[in-house]
């Protein structure tokens, strides 16, 4: 959509944050779009293995050329494993969004329950596409058609 890829068989909340439910955990990432949004990010802060957190909990940060993003849990549950590669390469994010730069993986307590609150990839289009046209109204000159 718009240039942006969001993979069907993922789920979405309005945060750019990806879920993708695998067989023994849930990994998690940025969209394409949340990246892009962000720019070149730098920096990364991810949770240590282990901990457990509640839906909307700050789960990591990361910094970018011109602010910090805080990124909330679409799920409740604990970290399984967190992405080693993007301490080193942050930017693996902007690179990959669904691929090498996801964030973490995480075992989750309430999926059945809290699944309910993330958007499917038909619902997800529809906000994202408000969002690239709220960013071209604001910013028309830089997405002018060549």
């Amino acid at each position: 959509m718009e240039g942006f890829e969001f993979p069907e068989n993922l789920y979405y909340s309005k945060d750019h944050v990806w879920i993708r439910i695998q067989t023994n955990e849930i990994r998690i990432g940025f969209t394409s779009l949340g990246q892009s949004l962000c720019k070149e990010i730098v920096h990364i802060d991810l949770p240590f293995e282990g901990e457990e957190f509640k839906q909307d909990d700050e789960i990591a940060s990361f910094e970018t050329i011109k602010a910090v993003i805080k990124i909330r849990a679409p799920l409740s549950g604990k970290i399984k494993e967190v992405n080693p590669a993007l301490l080193e390469q942050p930017d693996l994010i902007n690179a990959d969004p669904y691929g090498k730069g996801w964030l973490l993986a995480i075992q989750p307590s309430r999926l059945k329950e809290e699944l309910k609150s993330l958007m499917t990839i038909k619902e997800a289009v529809k906000y994202y596409k408000t969002i690239i046209e709220e960013e071209r109204a604001k910013f028309g000159e830089l997405y002018a058609e060549e």
